[in-house]
């Protein structure tokens, strides 16, 4: 304000009303621009919260069917060679465990195997179809010398399946 009646001793009247209304102009025009940019930058960063949002949701998906189609797949293993296991200790097959020289169930397993293999990850994939592996070869296994020598083997299969379920999901960090 004092710098106005300053210019009206020093200038006419005509100037100080112009250089006023440059002056108004500057800051109209500044605070246009600011909250432009303002308004634009808030627009950017909503958007990329939303995108970040749905990303998140969908790797959540992703990691959720990923678990369950592991655990899934490592549970029709597990039944797999407990059966292999009881037939070999003189129990009866379940109806429809084998059909010719199929065993149905493992070729179930190596089906979802292919299907899933994307969702699964190489991290898990590997291990359960190494795994599914010695599970046919338990299949194919002709005496009891054969079970023995397969067995460890395929303890250690589980042993690598779940160190790559805790790998992959981190199991064991999680706590109640």
């Amino acid at each position: 304000m004092d710098a106005l009646l300053t210019w009206l001793k020093d200038y006419s009247p005509a100037v100080v009303v112009l250089l006023a209304a440059g002056a108004v102009f500057l800051f109209v025009a500044k605070t246009v621009v600011e909250k432009a940019v303002t308004a634009r930058l808030d627009a950017y960063a909503e958007d990329l919260r939303l995108r970040l949002g749905r990303r998140s949701g969908f790797e959540e998906k992703i990691l959720t069917d990923r678990y369950v189609a592991f655990s899934d797949l490592f549970m029709r293993l597990q039944r797999i060679t407990t059966t292999l296991n009881r037939r070999r200790s003189g129990q009866a097959l379940p109806e429809g465990f084998l059909v010719g020289i199929d065993i149905v169930p493992l070729t179930e397993v190596y089906e979802e195997l292919s299907v899933r293999e994307m969702l699964l990850g190489p991290r898990l994939h590997a291990p359960l179809t190494a795994a599914a592996g010695i599970a046919l070869q338990l299949a194919n296994a002709q005496g009891s010398e054969d079970w023995a020598r397969l067995e460890p083997t395929w303890l250690d299969a589980v042993k690598r399946l779940k160190t790559a379920a805790d790998e992959e999901f981190s199991l064991a960090s999680i706590r109640w």
